[in-house]
């Protein structure tokens, strides 16, 4: 090897061995650190401790696998590259080059075939039809995506269409001796230069009874590049791979060593991250859990005060504004627990001294609440049927018209006002006054019914007492209504005989 490669390959061996040196000083003061840390239950030792082995383990477990493995890829490529036989590689180009124009010259063939018997069958040789040749032949070369077509009556070109891509200005014409072999029999095959390709031509001639004699069809295909001086050139580039050969050992040891560097210094930087992160994380992380333990003993008046200012001081500021939002939401709740509760007492008051009977159904028919009135109405002084449903709670034929009428409201949904039902307890008939209004929730769902009872059994007696009443001074109307004429006509009587005497 060079000198100049010897010099380059010791120097990076030095350089690894002291970047080596460098991590494991480093690497094993900090480790001795955090043990001492750890045998002294230091606050965030154990957290600390992960942290760096785990930077480590992520940075020096694919490192290494991609040593590994890229050291064994470079080491079998190289030989590859080596074991490579020249001779084989020069045969197989040459025999590309030429299955290339074999290839070609096939495929200008085809066409030419093709187009020969399109022009037999249509009989486009013709005289009548040269207007029609012309445009058949411009479309096949569209078509066929050929760079040229010519057309021969005897030994004369009748016209050629050409690509306007190549290039035109060094184009030959076919010369007359290949068009005269092929009227003998002969294959018409051409391969000439053209600018800095080559096209290859093959043509059919054919003998149409319609052009009075023989005809010749010529297909052409551009090839853009000469593949003979391509082969020239891989020759040249065979000697420079057998110079670079005597490189090999030392490209493998430069690549290796490139290799082991990068991995250094990717361990390294891991390393020094994981340190770096380790003190930065650990202290707010630690004083974010002690904050947390007060916070869960109930002390809303503690706070975090670190300078952090990256993702942590914004942890920090955020954990710290909940706290505040945490303690204004308790001081709100009992705020509102209190006024909820102090509504509650005032419902239930409400509720356990009017005369009228309440009772509240969930949506499922349940029983929510029912104040004592009700219960006093409906002869359920020594139940409690809270959280029964009210057909197991009203389940005597007893019971049977208030019973209906709540099956109708649970159903339908709807206001039920002013309707009267009876029920009879002990041999007594309780007249009620029932309305049922149906609850909903604030999307309009039905979540419930309220049933309202007013006894009427009072108010129906002293309603029929009244009627009674005016009855009776009616009929006492009547009666004495026709007493008063009798009464006068006897007095007048008896004043008339009182005068004749």
């Amino acid at each position: 090897a060079p000198p100049l490669t010897n010099i380059l390959l010791t120097t990076l061996q030095v350089i690894v061995v002291l970047l080596i040196l460098i991590v494991f000083f480093v690497l094993g003061r900090y480790l001795i650190k955090l043990s001492m840390e750890r045998k002294r239950k230091v606050p965030g030792s154990h957290f600390k401790t992960k942290l760096v082995l785990f930077f480590i383990g992520l940075s020096l477990i694919p490192s290494l696998l991609l040593l590994y493995f890229a050291s064994d890829l470079i080491s079998r490529n190289v030989e590859s590259w080596f074991r490579t036989p020249l001779d084989r590689l020069l045969e197989d180009t040459k025999a590309i080059a030429d299955g290339f124009y074999a290839n070609a010259e096939d495929m200008t063939l085809n066409y030419a075939q093709q187009l020969a018997r399109d022009l037999q069958r249509d009989r486009l040789l013709s005289p009548e039809k040269r207007p029609q040749l012309r445009d058949f032949v411009r479309d096949k070369l569209k078509e066929y995506r050929l760079d040229e077509i010519g057309i021969f009556l005897g030994e004369e070109e009748l016209f050629a269409y050409l690509n306007p891509n190549i290039p035109l200005q060094d184009y030959r014409d076919i010369k007359p001796s290949l068009v005269k072999r092929a009227y003998l029999g002969e294959a018409f095959r051409s391969v000439e230069p053209l600018g800095n390709g080559e096209i290859v031509r093959r043509g059919v001639a054919l003998s149409p009874p319609e052009a009075g004699g023989q005809a010749l069809v010529t297909t052409g295909k551009f090839l853009p590049q000469n593949y003979a001086e391509k082969i020239s050139n891989i020759t040249a580039y065979v000697q420079r791979y057998r110079l670079g050969k005597i490189q090999k050992n030392p490209v493998k040891t430069f690549y290796l060593m490139t290799l082991i560097f990068i991995t250094v210094v990717i361990v390294f930087a891991a390393t020094w991250i994981g340190i770096h992160l380790a003190r930065t994380i650990t202290v707010p992380i630690e004083k974010l859990a002690q904050a947390t333990r007060d916070v869960s003993k109930g002390n809303l008046d503690v706070r975090v005060e670190d300078p952090a200012s990256d993702e942590l001081g914004i942890l920090i500021e955020s954990f710290n504004q909940m706290i505040a939002d945490l303690k204004s939401s308790q001081q709100s709740i009992a705020f509102q627990t209190g006024e909820l509760e102090a509504r509650k007492k005032y419902i239930e008051t409400v509720l356990d001294n009017i005369n009228t009977g309440v009772i509240a159904l969930d949506a499922a028919g349940v029983i929510t609440t029912i104040n004592p009135s009700a219960r006093e109405m409906l002869g359920l002084r020594d139940k409690d049927p809270v959280g029964q449903p009210y057909r197991l709670v009203l389940e005597q034929p007893r019971y049977e018209d208030l019973r209906t009428k709540i099956d109708w409201g649970m159903k339908n949904k709807h206001i039920l006002a002013d309707k009267e039902i009876n029920i009879l307890d002990n041999g007594q008939q309780t007249t009620l006054a029932l309305a049922l209004t149906p609850l909903r929730v604030s999307d309009g769902d039905f979540s419930g019914l309220i049933v309202v009872l007013d006894d009427l059994t009072q108010l129906i007696k002293a309603q029929k007492i009244a009627a009674w009443k005016e009855v009776a001074q009616r009929v006492a109307h009547e009666i004495k209504n026709p007493l008063t004429p009798i009464q006068l006509s006897g007095e007048r009587i008896i004043k008339i005989l009182g005068k004749s005497e």
